[in-house]
């Protein structure tokens, strides 16, 4: 029986990992427009079938890293991340760069561990880096 392969990238999505959220300094992280934007620039090809990347947020250690392919088409990452210090900075332009800073560097390394071309992720980041993308915290 073939295999589907997904042949065009739909998106990156960031959410907060399940285990994580109870201990979270906010009660939501809003971060949609940056995840959108960003993903408006990885349109194309899919990354070796690939069409949807996945970003949980973590705090645990036991979580952190994580890298999984448990549906087809979806990647599913674990990178670390300090809610406390994020939940600490003043405007949303600080929270855009601290959380875009958390998406490169884990971007960075699913195109090491995946062996992916690393051209529309830097294009993307170049991107965001130039727009006023809200990320906001409620508590």
């Amino acid at each position: 029986m073939p295999l589907y392969i997904h042949k065009r990238f739909r998106r990156l999505a960031i959410y907060v990992s399940d285990e994580a959220c109870a201990a979270l300094p906010f009660r939501q992280m809003l971060s949609a427009p940056l995840g959108a934007y960003y993903s408006s620039y990885l349109k194309g090809p899919s990354f070796q079938g690939i069409h949807s990347i996945n970003l949980y947020l973590t705090s645990l250690a036991a979580e952190q890293g994580q890298l999984a392919k448990q549906v087809v088409g979806y990647l599913d990452y674990y990178p670390p991340f300090d809610f406390q210090a994020f939940a600490q900075l003043a405007t949303n332009q600080q929270r855009q760069y601290a959380l875009l800073d958390t998406i490169q560097q884990a971007i960075r390394q699913i195109i090491q561990q995946e062996g992916w071309e690393a051209t529309r992720f830097e294009q993307a980041y170049q991107a965001c880096l130039h727009q006023e993308l809200p990320v906001e915290v409620r508590y």
